[in-house]
């Protein structure tokens, strides 16, 4: 049996496409677990930061708290993968992915200590739509399930820094930003 050019150029292309999107379910899932680790560490802080009594003063510790936590967690975990079940030209990709977070973590203490003095509020923001258009401008490169959790999480936060008292803007952000990111996680491991 021999197959003609178009036939061949059919097939290659369907190979690839098949590999495309075995690249995206393959990122999709080992991202899976740090997202939904965020959602849940943003969720706890939130609730901390509002249930805590006030003498605690959990608003002024309790992020950067987690963000150290969350930050040793993804190190570890990247670098786990990295090293034992990922191709070997894939393990530059975990590098540079640690690498663009922690030069984002260094943006953000920039960005804060050039804004300060602040209330709680206004970082708070800042982080939901910050993130929000990380994981989006990820999703550009890597597949659409993350543009549409980061454009959830930016426009959230926008519409509920403009719209809601302190209360229920945490809330918002625990359950609204946190849950996503956990549902996401869910909705990215699926295949």
């Amino acid at each position: 049996m021999s197959i003609d050019k178009s036939e061949a150029a059919a097939a290659l292309a369907a190979a690839d496409q098949s590999s495309n999107r075995s690249s995206v379910l393959h990122f999709y899932r080992m991202n899976a677990p740090i997202i939904m680790m965020w959602g849940a560490f943003w969720m706890i802080a939130d609730l901390t930061i509002l249930y805590a009594p006030r003498a605690w003063g959990a608003s002024s510790w309790v992020w950067p708290a987690v963000g150290m936590l969350g930050g040793v967690i993804c190190g570890i975990y990247y670098w786990r993968i990295s090293g034992a079940r990922v191709r070997p030209q894939s393990r530059h990709y975990y590098f540079r992915m640690l690498a663009t977070w922690l030069f984002t973590f260094a943006f953000v203490v920039c960005a804060m200590v050039i804004f300060s003095p602040f209330k709680w509020r206004e970082p708070h923001a800042f982080f939901g739509v910050l993130f929000g258009a990380l994981y989006a401008i990820n999703g550009v490169w890597t597949g659409w399930r993350l543009t549409a959790l980061g454009l959830f999480m930016a426009a959230g936060t926008m519409a509920a820094n403009s719209y809601l008292g302190d209360r229920d803007f945490l809330l918002f952000m625990g359950f609204g930003c946190g849950g996503a990111m956990v549902l996401a996680g869910f909705w990215l491991r699926k295949v």
